[in-house]
């Protein structure tokens, strides 16, 4: 089965305790955190690389916090493996729920529809986009956390579709630096995108941000794609595994082509 992932946000509410509790969960959290980061600068790295001797030495310290709340802080704030960039401070506090430990229910209530349960306690769960949330969907992820004085709950929803088994309404697609080829003999060219770049990288332009340019850019593409392929009643767009691509551009490798092309290839933000 084919499994699709899609992420709601909600405000997640509460009488008077249930808000102090979350509120107090999270600076402990804040806290943990902070002694996270604060052995990188202490003792090393090495912390970092080793999660299983990372989460004893949390549980140490922060006894009060549920087990499976810190496995899934550490999991997800601080799973660090060698190569990728380090924090260079705290990860934000949030309150990580997997599926193992938390329960969402839809009922008919006065005050909302939409409730999560976690730790022997119920918060009614408040937003327009909840609807959109079925009896059989899996929500696989929940991460609650504070803006504003305001509390809110991310879902990460996981669905099952079908297989596509061949057909006319199922295209392929391939990525490459500089256009995006279609198997029904289409394309689209990023060119624009990669020259942007090169300007960027040539004339050091270390202030001009380029990241809002590159979601514009790309935002405006995949809804063109989108628009063209509805048109054309396709309905399955099957992507390349690109999660190796930038070794065909790396020294390392011995597949280097180039300073430049090198830089292109591994600075385009393929999941985007």
């Amino acid at each position: 089965m084919i499994k699709s992932s899609k992420t709601y946000t909600c405000l997640i509410s509460g009488n008077k305790s249930k808000i102090s509790y979350l509120q107090e969960q999270l600076e402990i959290i804040k806290d943990l955190s902070w002694f996270i980061f604060n052995l990188k600068q202490r003792f090393g790295i090495d912390w970092w690389f080793n999660q299983k001797m990372l989460y004893h030495q949390c549980r140490r310290f922060f006894p009060e916090l549920n087990s499976k709340v810190v496995q899934n802080f550490i999991r997800f704030s601080y799973s660090i493996k060698k190569g990728m960039k380090l924090p260079k401070k705290p990860v934000n506090s949030s309150i990580i729920l997997d599926y193992q430990n938390f329960d969402f229910s839809i009922f008919n209530n006065k005050l909302t529809k939409y409730w999560l349960r976690f730790q022997k306690r119920n918060f009614p769960l408040l937003g327009k986009r909840l609807t959109k949330i079925k009896h059989s969907d899996k929500i696989q992820l929940i991460q609650i956390y504070k803006r504003e004085d305001k509390f809110f709950c991310k879902l990460v929803v996981v669905k099952e579709l079908q297989e596509p088994v061949g057909g006319s309404n199922i295209v392929g697609c391939d990525v490459n630096y500089k256009r995006i080829v279609f198997s029904d003999n289409s394309f689209k060219s990023i060119k624009k995108l990669a020259h942007r770049k090169i300007e960027h990288k040539k004339n050091n332009q270390r202030k001009r941000n380029l990241t809002n340019y590159t979601k514009d850019f790309l935002h405006k593409l995949t809804t063109q794609i989108a628009d063209e392929l509805q048109q054309k009643a396709i309905e399955v767009l099957v992507l390349e595994d690109l999660r190796s691509l930038r070794k065909s551009a790396s020294r390392k490798f011995e597949t280097s082509k180039g300073k430049m092309i090198n830089y292109i290839i591994n600075s385009m933000p393929y999941g985007m």
